[in-house]
């Protein structure tokens, strides 16, 4: 019995050198190195050859793509989904931000390089403004105004954590804080509208 395969088969890698090359990313993000790193360099320090990087992985997007699909198993993320309330909606939001700052911004300066990356950023804001939407109108049963949506979404958004967080210094609390005293004093003279 031959034990030679045909030409032209391939064989599946393994799934664990998916999983150790979206946490070497995931690192290589976290330390700022990634922006810099060529799919080359990424498969070497996963301890992966550059054909098992490409078979789970064509570009670098997709490498970034797959850290951004790591995070719908963090429990702030399953917050988010499952909020009905805008109070519940900042709380998930903040503790995302915390978790995921280093991750989120090293983001910013991938997509500064590398343009096809902001592709998956915007997936992540777009979402956010669908949740947003949906959790306005849990909480108000009503549709909501667009321009409010887009204030609250705005008000879960990084540049704003970041710059409460990083620019202003302020702990966690009060980020959350500061987030809902905004939101209340932007929704009041549009209780009748959201």
């Amino acid at each position: 019995m031959s034990t030679t395969r045909p030409y032209g088969t391939t064989t599946q890698p393994p799934a664990n050198s998916r999983t150790r090359i979206v946490q070497t990313v995931r690192e290589m993000l976290e330390e700022g190195s990634f922006h810099q790193a060529t799919m080359e360099a990424v498969a070497t320090r996963a301890g992966v050859s550059r054909a098992t990087l490409y078979q789970h992985f064509r570009s670098r997007p997709a490498l970034v793509q797959a850290v951004c699909e790591t995070f719908t198993t963090s429990a702030a993320v399953i917050g988010i989904y499952s909020a009905t309330t805008v109070h519940e909606l900042f709380e998930h939001a903040v503790a995302f931000w915390v978790a995921e700052e280093r991750v989120f911004l090293a983001l910013t300066g991938v997509m500064a390089v590398d343009p096809a990356a902001k592709g998956v950023v915007d997936d992540i804001a777009a979402d956010r403004m669908r949740q947003t939407k949906r959790v306005l109108e849990l909480e108000t049963g009503q549709k909501s105004a667009k321009a409010l949506v887009a204030i609250v979404a705005a008000l879960t958004g990084f540049e704003v954590y970041l710059d409460l967080r990083r620019r202003a210094g302020l702990p966690e609390a009060e980020v959350l804080r500061v987030l809902r005293v905004t939101a209340e004093r932007a929704l009041q003279p549009h209780n009748s509208q959201y």
